[in-house]
């Protein structure tokens, strides 16, 4: 998840504006992530979606969250500021 198309002008992330990543199903990123799922617990921490802009692949990300450790803290970082996803629902 890499791109951004809305090339704000206070981007704090401009390396993720363009360039090729590495792609994940959100089956496999859960698989990459897992491994930490004692740590995540432990420390009330969990995974960040960062930009570019993030909402531009909110079915990921929302499938995404479908799929992790309910007890995990997912967070969604646009515009400057974060905020926790407890909004949607599992």
């Amino acid at each position: 998840m890499k791109g951004c198309p809305l090339r704000c002008r206070f981007c704090l992330n401009k390396h993720a504006l363009n360039g090729k990543s590495a792609s994940f199903t959100p089956e496999k990123l859960l698989e990459r992530v897992a491994i930490d799922n004692l740590y995540y617990l432990a420390s009330g921490g969990g995974i960040t979606f960062g930009g570019g802009e993030p909402l531009l692949n909110a079915d990921f990300i929302k499938s995404f969250i479908n799929k992790c450790n309910p007890d995990w803290t997912i967070n969604v970082e646009i515009s400057l500021k974060r905020f926790s996803l407890f909004f949607w629902s599992r």
